[in-house]
């Protein structure tokens, strides 16, 4: 195969559709967690408020409404990922041969974005690099609610994934008010759990009768996601992810898709295909996620 533009062109296409194919195939669970905005600054604050929304009557003077404005910013990071070829793979027609690296490079694509998630599910309640727009850690005990000088957990750090263990996180949640004072309608819907959780997951959402013979109230309540990049931790939680806004920020100052970074021909013995991205993740909504450490056995 002679090393022409067209060939070149050719080849982008056929890798471009392997790469598509397989990104069809891989977890989508982490987009439940995010709002993905992308935006080609690389430093940039997020202002935003933190309300059900409503009308009020009109009666009168306009009503004009005084809420706090809530900022985060993010300061996007580097990524890459690319394979090499060698001008001669080309020559003789041995560029096929590459379609399990092409498919390699979706998944790195995917499990980029699901270790961002997976590092705010784990470390999010550290005070250092994980605070929230309230600056308090993203998950915490006590986040402040302004307009009704209360405050609101979205952490428990010795909470059993049980009925009651279930019952305390989803009623925290469903309390939960904005910067306005009112209720947020924050409806949990979803429990996610790390994979040693799995059994006690099960028997609380799956089972329709307890162990006396009484109905399981929580019998299929919840949506039950099983994490297993969380590893051997004993975390759960519940989110509610059908609000507008996802509990975490995924900014993306730049992304394309796996396009040639470099051809491989006379000043070049080997050519690069791969992709770049520039991105970070940020804590967002608290009010719509919680998470749990669950006591060891």
């Amino acid at each position: 195969m002679d090393l022409t533009p067209e060939t070149f062109i050719a080849i982008n296409k056929v890798w471009t559709a392997i790469y598509q194919e397989a990104l069809r195939d891989l977890p989508t669970w982490h987009k439940r967690f995010i709002t993905q905005v992308t935006r080609m600054v690389m430093t940039n604050i997020y202002t935003f408020t933190v309300k059900r929304g409503g009308m009020t009557e009109w009666i009168g003077d306009r009503t004009m409404q005084n809420l706090i404005s809530r900022k985060i910013e993010l300061t996007i990071r580097e990524w890459q990922s690319s394979i090499e070829f060698e001008k001669k793979e080309i020559k003789y027609d041995q560029i096929g041969n590459r379609k399990a690296a092409v498919e390699g490079l979706a998944m790195d694509k995917i499990y980029h974005e699901i270790d961002l998630v997976v590092d705010w599910l784990l470390n999010g309640h550290n005070a250092s690099g994980y605070n929230g727009y309230d600056e308090k850690p993203f998950f915490n005990a006590a986040h402040p609610i302004a307009a009704s000088a209360k405050t609101f957990t979205n952490y428990y750090d010795d909470l059993d994934l049980d009925a009651e263990g279930l019952y305390a996180a989803r009623q925290g949640m469903r309390l939960v008010q904005g910067d306005d004072g009112r209720s947020l309608s924050i409806k949990p819907v979803v429990l996610w759990h790390s994979a040693p959780l799995e059994g006690k997951a099960e028997a609380v959402i799956k089972k329709q009768l307890l162990s006396g013979g009484e109905s399981n109230l929580d019998y299929q309540r919840f949506e039950l996601l099983a994490i297993d990049e969380l590893g051997d931790v004993l975390a759960w939680g519940l989110l509610d992810p059908n609000k507008p806004m996802g509990p975490l920020l995924h900014h993306i100052g730049d992304s394309t898709d796996p396009r040639m970074l470099r051809v491989a021909g006379d000043l070049h013995k080997t050519g690069i295909w791969g992709f770049d991205q520039d991105d970070n993740m940020g804590g967002l909504w608290w009010q719509t996620i919680c998470k749990a450490i669950a006591p060891s056995d």
